[in-house]
C-alpha cells in the first residue's frame, strides 16, 4: 500500500466513524432507557406484590389473632419478610353496621331495633337472617422501595360476619407520592 492510499484509507475510516457515531450513540441511549424502564416495571410489580402480601398478612392477623379492636380503634404494624421495602400496615375497625337480607345498610335507631336472630333455614340447611350485624375493618398498606418511583397505597375492606368468618368486600390500589 502506498502512502497516498494509506492516507485516503484513513480518511475513509474517519468519515465512516463520524457518520456512524450519532446513530450508535442514539441506539445506545435507547437501549439504556429501555433497560431502565424494564427495571422500573419490575420494581412496580414487586411493590404491588408486597402490598397484596401485606393485605393477606393483615387478614391473617385478623382471623388468627383476632386483634380485638373496638369500634373506631386501630393498630399499625410492619409487613414481615420485606426489609428491602419501606412498609406500613394499618388496620382500623369502623362502626359496626347492620345489613338487611336484601343488602340495604340500616343505620340510626332502625339499626338498634333490628332483630338479629335467625329467621329460618334455607333448603340447604343454612341459617337465614333477616338482619346481620357486621364488623367492618379498613386496611391500609403503604409500600415504597426507592424515591424515584411513586409509592403504592392499598386500601381494603374486610367484614367479620356473625358466624366468625371474614369476607373481603373490596380492594383498591393507588400509586402516587403520599405524605
Amino acid at each position: 500500500m502506498q502512502k497516498s492510499e494509506r492516507g485516503s484509507a484513513l480518511i475513509v475510516v474517519l468519515i465512516a466513524i463520524l457518520v456512524m457515531l450519532p446513530p450508535t450513540l442514539l441506539l445506545a441511549r435507547m437501549a439504556f432507557r429501555w433497560q431502565r424502564h424494564s427495571l422500573d416495571f419490575r420494581d412496580i410489580l414487586d411493590e404491588e406484590f408486597v402490598a397484596y402480601a401485606g393485605f393477606e398478612e393483615a387478614r391473617n392477623r385478623l382471623t388468627a389473632d383476632g386483634m380485638d379492636l373496638e369500634p373506631n380503634q386501630g393498630t399499625t404494624f410492619r409487613i414481615r419478610g420485606f426489609e428491602s421495602h419501606t412498609t406500613s400496615a394499618r388496620v382500623s375497625r369502623e362502626e359496626d353496621i347492620v345489613v338487611s337480607q336484601d343488602g340495604l345498610v340500616i343505620t340510626g335507631t332502625a339499626a338498634k331495633k333490628a332483630d338479629l336472630e335467625v329467621a329460618g333455614v334455607d333448603a340447604e340447611g343454612r341459617y337465614v337472617y333477616r338482619y346481620r350485624k357486621l364488623e367492618i375493618y379498613v386496611v391500609r398498606i403503604d409500600v415504597s422501595r426507592r424515591p424515584t418511583l411513586p409509592a403504592i397505597r392499598l386500601y381494603g375492606v374486610i367484614a367479620r360476619l356473625p358466624d366468625d368468618t371474614y369476607e373481603t368486600l373490596g380492594v383498591t390500589l393507588k400509586r402516587g407520592y403520599f405524605d
